[in-house]
């Protein structure tokens, strides 16, 4: 991949997308990572660090609890878009209305 080194996908367009190649495995071992310092983040997490401010580009500036409540809705919606595709996938072979005897 040409992307910089920092780049995480933020205002990629269909070309970026689809030009990212990995292997499950190399997903599957990015994930467990990112979920262990998680937890470890989590595990530490006072209320000052969720008072301590993470961005200045904003104002007011965004601290830790809302960045945390940012990558929540996040995760939350790339989980329904996850969904979505594994529904699309298992019926790929089916037609999307099945008639059923009161259809007729």
């Amino acid at each position: 991949m040409t992307f910089d080194t920092w780049a995480t996908g933020y205002g990629h367009g269909p070309e970026e997308v689809a030009a990212v190649r990995v292997s499950g495995d190399l997903l599957g071992d990015y994930h467990r990572d990112v979920h262990e310092l998680t937890l470890r983040y989590l595990d530490r997490l006072t209320a000052e660090e969720l008072d301590r401010i993470v961005d200045t580009r904003w104002d007011p500036p965004v601290t830790a609890a809302v960045r945390l409540v940012s990558v929540i809705g996040d995760a939350m919606q790339h989980a329904g878009q996850a969904g979505y595709v594994r529904g699309l996938a298992n019926r790929r072979d089916r037609a999307w209305h099945q008639p059923s005897t009161a259809d007729h």
